[in-house]
């Protein structure tokens, strides 16, 4: 006996989806025959014009008067649309809070900073026992290019005695959270008999597994590039130059960097995700360093490397130098050796560093 397939159970987001389909379809319908109404009714009149006699009065009132309902039938219908917009924003912030799991995963990592210590977390559920709740009632913006996320949460902490405090330790341990450049955090409180609730505004997070498109674009691949230049250089320091006026003295960065190529060498697909190798080649040189640590500070800055978020690339989970190349030049100028001034030779390093990034594919 064959045994009847049962209909999956249809998700609050894609019941949402449908009612917005339904709504746009139905006012587009609205549309189209309001278009229809008004052509019938210029018709009409063209057709008197030209001496039809068979176009009646009743015809003429019937087709004014069908375009004046249509168009408040079209007025009915526009509401529809933002009232499914707005269903259809609070089903996906409640199928994926990715704002609120950021805010309870900063949390968990440190409860005694929030001043939460042995209270339960819990996302977009109704406040009641002693416990931090956290809800999101819109979506998560997410910067398609870049991975970087937005939105806002309401964090309400019930304390054990439901008694009202400050929020002031939790506050704290909020604009942490930007200290360490995981995000822009804007936050308020608000006491209430039983605790205290916060507002959050989150900006440009950085979330431990970013959505991006599957291919990271050419110009994304040489800005990350860049950026890894960067880091090298930023390892040697700067030199301060004094003008003689405090307001005119300069910093000179002691390691000069360039990027020859950056560029995609690997793309591996697994499920929804997928993990990028960006190679880049270096181009390192400096006076006041040998090759030896330019060397040293290229293998400090690829490792501290790890970890970190990429924009437009992913979360970086491996990074290594594959390749160096070191001369040393003593291209001291003529006019420098007659002055008898010393000028270090110059140490030029070649690398090439490869870094696997992984993100979430955009559906």
């Amino acid at each position: 006996m064959a045994t009847a397939k049962k209909n999956p159970t249809k998700t609050a987001t894609e019941i949402a989806t449908e009612k917005l389909a339904q709504a746009r379809n139905l006012l587009a319908t609205r549309e189209a025959e309001q278009e229809t109404a008004k052509e019938t009714a210029v018709d009409l009149v063209a057709r008197l014009k030209q001496g039809d006699e068979s176009v009646t009065p009743l015809d003429l009132l019937t087709a004014d008067t069908q375009v004046t309902r249509i168009g408040y039938l079209i007025e009915a219908a526009k509401p529809l649309i933002n009232r499914a917009e707005r269903e259809l924003d609070h089903a996906t912030a409640l199928a994926s809070p990715t704002l609120a799991q950021f805010i309870a995963g900063r949390i968990e990592a440190d409860p005694f900073a929030f001043g939460v210590f042995s209270l339960p977390i819990k996302i977009n559920e109704e406040p009641g026992d002693p416990g931090v709740y956290l809800s999101q009632g819109l979506p998560t913006k997410t910067q398609a290019k870049t991975g970087l996320m937005s939105g806002h949460v309401v964090m309400t902490v019930i304390t054990p005695n439901r008694t009202g405090i400050s929020g002031d330790v939790a506050l704290g341990a909020l604009r942490a959270i930007e200290v360490t450049g995981a995000a822009l955090v804007q936050s308020r409180a608000t006491s209430n008999p039983s605790g205290v609730t916060i507002r959050i505004a989150l900006a440009q997070v950085k979330p431990d597994m970013p959505t991006l498109p599957e291919q990271v674009t050419d110009q994304d691949a040489k800005e990350f590039g860049h950026a890894v230049a960067d880091a090298i250089g930023k390892m040697g320091g700067v030199r301060k130059i004094e003008s003689g006026n405090g307001l005119y003295d300069t910093t000179v960065a002691l390691i000069s960097t360039g990027l020859d190529k950056s560029s995609v060498v690997q793309q591996v697909r697994n499920g929804d995700q997928v993990t990028h190798t960006i190679r880049a080649e270096i181009r390192l040189s400096a006076r006041a360093y040998s090759p030896a640590q330019l060397h040293k500070f290229t293998d400090d800055a690829i490792t501290g490397l790890v970890d970190k978020f990429a924009a437009g690339v992913g979360r970086i989970k491996a990074s290594r130098v594959v390749s160096r190349e070191a001369t040393t030049t003593d291209d001291e100028p003529r006019a420098s050796r007659k002055a008898g001034v010393d000028v270090a030779p110059k140490s030029t390093v070649r690398v090439a560093v490869e870094v696997d990034a992984i993100a979430r594919v955009a559906s």
